[in-house]
């Protein structure tokens, strides 16, 4: 992120499409900090008992569709497309807790 600052900084801002990709790198690097973030607060609230893992039905077809949807946008930008495969399974768990492990796995 700070290479993107010291462009910005010496001149890139002048050429809008490139400061433009600029700035959209330094949001989505926020944004990764911040889903970081979250979840090492999270690990923490589960090591110290504090918070409980949640434990329900759903489905992971309809999991996994929510984790690459949420991802979409992200994946277009770069030329990726994903096809949904997975098997119309129902899993017991904590649904939240598993969507946030797939959503940093397509997140890399």
């Amino acid at each position: 992120m700070q290479v993107t600052v010291d462009a910005l900084r010496s001149g890139a801002h002048e050429e809008p499409e490139l400061r433009d990709r600029f700035f959209q790198t330094i949001d989505n690097e926020i944004k990764g900090l911040s889903r970081l973030i979250h979840d090492l607060l999270d690990l923490g609230r589960l090591e110290a008992g504090v918070t409980q893992l949640e434990q329900q039905v759903f489905s992971l077809r309809g999991l996994i569709s929510r984790a690459v949807n949420a991802m979409e946008p992200r994946m277009q930008a770069v030329g990726v497309s994903v096809q949904l495969n997975v098997a119309d399974l129902n899993l017991q768990g904590d649904p939240e807790r598993l969507l946030q492990a797939i959503l940093n796995v397509l997140d890399k």
